[in-house]
C-alpha cells in the first residue's frame, strides 16, 4: 500500500493484518483520485469506514483536510501509526459511521468529499445516506464516494442524491452521488 500523488508521493503505509480490513486497491485509489483531482486541493474530505486510512492519507497528499471514522480499535491504531509515518495530523474518530455522522453534525462539520467503504456484504451505505438527511454535514456540490460490489446497486430512490457517475474496476464499483437540489 503506497500514496500515489501528492506531497507524500511514493510513501509505503503500513497493511493491516486483519483480514476483515480491505484497502482499497491502488488502481482504484489512483482513479478515484484522477477523477476528483481538480476539486481535492483545499477540500474537507471525510474517510468513513476508513481502515488503514489509505484514502483519507491519499486526500490529504493531494491538498486536503482530511477525518476519518472506524469503529474497529485496532484499525483507529493503524490509521494513527500510517499518519504518524507520514508526520501529518487528522481528526480520528472512533465511531460507528452512524454516530461518528451524528458527532460531527453536533460540531457543525462540513465535508466536500464523503468517502464511503463499508464492508462488502453490509447494506451500511443505505444507512449512512439515510442519516446523512438527518444530520447535513455536507457543503452545498459535495460528492459521496461509495466503493461497493459490482453486482450490487446503490438505492437513492428517496430522491435525496442524484447519481452522477459510476465506474467499474473488475468485481468492484464507485459510485458517485450529489445531494439533490429539491430535498
Amino acid at each position: 500500500m503506497r500514496i500515489i500523488s501528492g506531497k507524500h508521493r511514493g510513501r509505503k503505509l503500513i497493511s493491516p493484518k486483519d483480514q476483515l480490513v480491505r484497502p482499497t486497491q491502488d488502481r482504484i485509489k489512483e482513479a478515484l483520485f484522477n477523477i476528483i483531482q481538480n476539486n481535492i486541493n483545499n477540500s474537507k474530505f471525510l474517510d468513513l469506514f476508513a481502515g488503514s486510512g489509505a484514502m483519507g492519507i491519499e486526500a490529504i497528499s493531494r491538498g486536503a483536510i482530511a477525518a476519518f471514522c472506524d469503529q474497529n480499535i485496532q484499525s483507529v491504531k493503524l490509521l494513527k501509526s500510517n499518519l504518524k509515518l507520514i508526520n501529518e495530523s487528522a481528526d480520528v474518530y472512533n465511531y460507528d459511521a452512524i454516530e461518528c455522522i451524528r458527532r460531527l453534525n453536533e460540531k457543525n462539520e462540513k465535508f466536500d468529499f464523503l468517502y464511503i467503504d463499508p464492508p462488502y456484504m453490509s447494506n451500511l451505505e443505505t444507512e449512512v445516506l439515510q442519516t446523512l438527511i438527518k444530520y447535513p454535514i455536507m457543503n452545498k456540490n459535495a460528492k459521496i464516494i461509495i466503493e461497493h460490489k459490482a453486482d450490487k446497486e446503490i438505492d437513492v430512490s428517496y430522491q435525496h442524491y442524484s447519481v452522477s457517475d459510476v465506474r467499474r474496476y473488475g468485481i468492484t464499483k464507485l459510485t458517485f452521488l450529489e445531494i439533490s437540489e429539491n430535498k
